[in-house]
């Protein structure tokens, strides 16, 4: 399968996590006090900018858009920027400020609890265990070394259980890609994998032990079609032959235990039970991996599944329950100012200003500096969500997260003027109808305007 590995990238020391509650608090109360200037900006300035603003196809729905000098702490432009607007995937901001100041450096994968010669594996939440996105080489080799001292294998799972979506998700879009089950001890990215190769016509299916429950057709077309009955873990694989050489496609599982033990069996060779109980003793946290390959493979890809599993590790860190609704509460103690109920921003229901997303914004990049923010963020043209939009400069000048839902489409992040200063901004849309794509060509006007103005 595919191996995109994140290791060999740049890791930023999270050590600075005891001061980051200084630093928060501090540069939301600077913040909110610059909020009611708008100086910097002269009359044609802003006219040229409002002008912008009212394109034909900006005029027509909800907008709002905060520009922040960083350097001055000084609001630059405000249009309804404490309006509550819904941020799509903007929310992984809240999520990765979350992981900042809370995690450690390093998470376990697992955790084991030792019974004589029978072992007990429970999970942690961590997303990346057999991951085909990462290399597992060495997961498995040491998973393999250890359960060779035991006869009897166990798998633990916890009470309560997270649910298994979250509030205000669509029900119907169980079977898509970006819609996979949360779960206390995730497995394979909780999705099945089906890759096309075409040079041996052949249609590969990760893990390999879930092709015995697919129905795997090969027909006429260019596309990878992936269908599953909402309760059952029996899949409907069709793909194009014309389909383009290692195109990969995926589909969630049902995170049902007896399926998550035969995987496990299928993985690991040997024979495994669950159980709902457990002997007293201690718990070891075993297989150490890296924050930082999670938050930049959650921000440059938008990655559901993991913004939801790395709340919910926030939620254990915080609560010692792995639970988004606990995380959420232990992290905002008002809840006057927004509406936030998931990791990833796939509800409708969260509600987020653009004031609210620059404080956060200016709080990561106290927290993790400018070496930070480029690795974390996608930049415009270079990498990520941003890779192939806002190219009419060469040199990236945006590094920003972008939020899309139907209707919706939102972009926030850090914008560097034309003078060498950054500002932080954040740029929302709701209600348009429609692609987002006209939305997208005239934020880019917006924010090439303010580039060259600032």
């Amino acid at each position: 399968m595919l191996n995109i590995n994140f290791d060999k990238t740049f890791t930023i020391t999270l050590s600075r996590m005891k001061i980051f509650n200084v630093l928060s608090a501090l540069a939301l109360l600077i913040f909110l006090s610059a909020c009611n200037s708008n100086q910097y900006l002269t009359k044609g300035e802003k006219k040229s900018i409002e002008q912008e603003l009212s394109a034909a196809t900006l005029k027509d729905h909800f907008q709002g858009l905060l520009i922040y000098d960083l350097e001055g702490r000084e609001v630059v432009y405000d249009y309804q920027g404490d309006k509550l607007f819904t941020p799509a995937s903007n929310t992984k901001i809240l999520t990765l400020a979350a992981a900042i100041e809370h995690l450690p450096d390093s998470l376990p994968l697992y955790e084991q609890l030792n019974a004589g010669r029978s072992i007990y594996l429970r999970g942690t939440g961590h997303p990346a265990l057999f991951h085909p996105d990462f290399d597992t080489y060495w997961q498995e080799a040491s998973l393999q070394l250890m359960l060779r001292g035991f006869d009897s294998l166990f798998l633990y799972h916890d009470d309560p259980k997270p649910e298994r979506f979250g509030p205000g998700w669509a029900w119907d879009d169980y079977p898509h890609y970006y819609q996979a089950e949360k779960s206390d001890f995730p497995v394979f990215g909780n999705a099945m994998y089906v890759e096309w190769d075409s040079l041996r016509s052949e249609i590969k299916v990760f893990p390999d032990h879930l092709a015995q429950f697919s129905k795997i057709r090969l027909g006429k077309g260019t596309e990878i079609d992936l269908k599953r009955d909402e309760f059952i873990n029996e899949f409907d694989i069709r793909v194009g032959i014309q389909t383009p050489h290692e195109t990969r496609s995926s589909i969630p599982f049902l995170m049902e235990p007896y399926l998550i033990s035969r995987l496990w069996e299928a993985k690991m060779n040997r024979l495994f039970f669950n159980r709902y109980e457990a002997p007293s003793g201690k718990w070891i946290p075993k297989g150490d991996f890296p924050l930082d390959t999670l938050l930049r493979k959650m921000m440059w890809e938008s990655d559901n599944y993991l913004a939801e599993q790395i709340l919910l590790m926030v939620g254990k860190k915080l609560t010692d329950t792995l639970k988004t609704e606990a995380a959420i509460n232990a992290l905002i103690s008002d809840t006057t100012q927004i509406r936030w109920v998931d990791g990833s921003g796939l509800s409708r229901y969260n509600l987020l200003s653009p004031k609210y997303l620059v404080s956060k914004l200016e709080e990561i990049q106290s927290a993790v500096g400018w070496e930070g923010v480029y690795q974390y963020f996608p930049a415009n043209g270079q990498k990520g969500t941003l890779k192939n939009r806002y190219t009419k400069l060469k040199q990236p000048y945006i590094y920003a997260k972008t939020g899309t839902l139907s209707n919706n489409y939102n972009l926030s992040g850090y914008i560097r003027g034309q003078s060498g200063k950054w500002y932080i901004f954040s740029y929302m849309h709701n209600h348009f109808l429609g692609s987002p794509s006209t939305i997208q060509e005239d934020i880019e006007k917006v924010l090439l305007l303010v580039h060259q103005t600032l």
